[in-house]
């Protein structure tokens, strides 16, 4: 991995709202494995890592090289170990709770991509489900009408789990006890509620939610939203930049604006997809330091170590 420590902070974050976010970055470098990073998170088991067209969960160490891979699927891949774009699973989401780590699959296209995997980090034992039921069920919604499913994060707050699609910029949030009993049993899914989030738009395109986790202590969603050329929720575009945010969990509702800022450089808009955010350490109550990953489409990941405050 190579790693490049910022001695000064040529990069910094615009706002495009008013706020009283502020962020720092500590150090930037390459994320080699996995190369097409869609997702990161950090618990007390240690770091784990996802990428949208492989077939590993991968371990990393604090420095945030491999320190392990385990096979999420025995899907076919080509020579350089990449699922073909027809095949992937696209694993977006990633978080974990307790001893468990939950992936998502983004549901953009069914029901190749209508995964959840659940993995037991004490016993490394896996357990898939479709959600090719569940993903419909979203999608006849009447928040999801005539909206592309992307579900691109994951987030947990108590039992309450919050995923985000980027297709439409909603968070749906629902009971995991009841939602896991569901596709258990094959019984009627719990009742969610869907928040439709104002995002920016600049010079004609708009951001969309790309990653997400929660702060427990500040009851806190921080999230991620990129933006990309591109007419539809499956073939990638021209990056054209990311933001990051956060949004306190008693300011979600409907239309909610929540404080964000722009990834700059000296030079101007950083072109980089960010697709995740993971906490690493707190300092103090509203600051913390974060780990935001990137997809290149094509080219190395890379990771920004960050210190946010709001």
């Amino acid at each position: 991995m190579k790693l490049l420590l910022l001695l000064f902070f040529g990069l910094y974050f615009t706002s495009c709202s008013k706020s009283s976010l502020g962020i720092k970055i500590i150090a930037k470098g390459t994320l080699e494995n996995p190369a097409s990073a869609s997702g990161i998170t950090h618990n007390e088991h240690g770091i784990f890592a996802i990428g949208d067209n492989v077939n590993y969960l991968f371990e990393l160490d604090s420095h945030l090289n491999m320190l392990n891979k385990q096979a999420l699927t025995n899907l076919p891949v080509d020579s350089n170990g990449v699922i073909p774009k027809v095949k992937k699973p696209d694993f977006e989401a990633i978080e974990s709770m307790a001893d468990q780590l939950y992936i998502f699959g983004s549901g953009s296209i069914s029901p190749t991509r209508d995964h959840l995997i659940c993995v037991d980090l004490l016993t490394k034992k896996m357990t898939s489900y479709s959600m090719t039921r569940f993903y419909q069920f979203l999608k006849s919604s009447p928040f999801l009408q005539n909206v592309a499913l992307n579900i691109e994060a994951l987030a947990i707050s108590g039992t309450d789990f919050y995923l985000f699609n980027r297709g439409s910029n909603h968070i749906i949030q629902f009971s995991y006890p009841s939602f896991l009993k569901a596709i258990q049993s094959n019984s009627p899914f719990p009742t969610p509620s869907f928040y439709k989030i104002n995002l920016p738009i600049l010079n004609g395109s708009a951001a969309g939610f790309s990653g997400a986790t929660i702060d427990t202590k500040s009851n806190t969603i921080l999230f991620t939203a990129s933006m990309e050329n591109t007419s539809n929720a499956i073939d990638d575009g021209e990056i054209l930049g990311s933001f990051v945010g956060v949004l306190p969990l008693t300011e979600l509702k409907n239309n909610a604006n929540p404080i964000c800022k722009l990834l700059t450089s000296d030079q101007g808009t950083l072109k980089t997809k960010i697709e995740s955010i993971s906490i690493s350490k707190r300092i103090s109550p509203k600051k913390l330091r974060a780990v935001l990953v990137s997809d290149g489409d094509g080219i190395p990941s890379e990771f920004y170590q960050i210190e946010l405050s709001w």
